[in-house]
């Protein structure tokens, strides 16, 4: 059953349990009477969702586009285009240009700091800051 092409690139997109699933409920459809055996296959597969999310794209047309019943804002063009690019493999934690390995988030931090300037490096060298006489009074 689990052979089915259709199933197979189900399992490939959905995930195992959830085609068992959809399997496992059509097979006691054929059990019961209400379909038969034969139908099975077509059954599981016509049951399986698109994708593995439960999101429903919604259209929000009050004019706002953030909504606490509607989600997020919707993505901007380079935003999809970053997010399909991060879903492969990526130099999360590697430098390309030494070819070792490099700092988590590296590429992020850059980007923040180009679009929040402030004082540069952080933290600053001595840190923590040095003790005043008021804090060291308090310890």
């Amino acid at each position: 059953m689990l052979a089915d092409p259709r199933l197979v690139a189900a399992r490939e997109r959905l995930g195992g349990s959830l085609v068992k699933a959809a399997v496992a409920r059509a097979q006691e459809l054929a059990r019961s009477g209400a379909i038969s055996p034969a139908a099975v296959a077509d059954t599981a597969a016509a049951s399986l969702p698109p994708i593995a999310a439960t999101l429903t794209p919604v259209i929000n047309a009050t004019g706002v586009l953030v909504h606490t019943n509607l989600g997020r804002a919707p993505l901007s063009a380079a935003a999809r285009d970053a997010v399909q690019a991060a879903a492969g493999s990526t130099d999360v934690e590697f430098d390309l240009a030494s070819g070792r390995r490099g700092r988590r988030g590296a590429g992020a931090l850059d980007a923040l700091a180009r679009a929040v300037p402030a004082r540069w490096p952080w933290p600053p060298r001595r840190w923590p800051p040095a003790a005043t006489s008021s804090s060291a009074a308090a310890s």
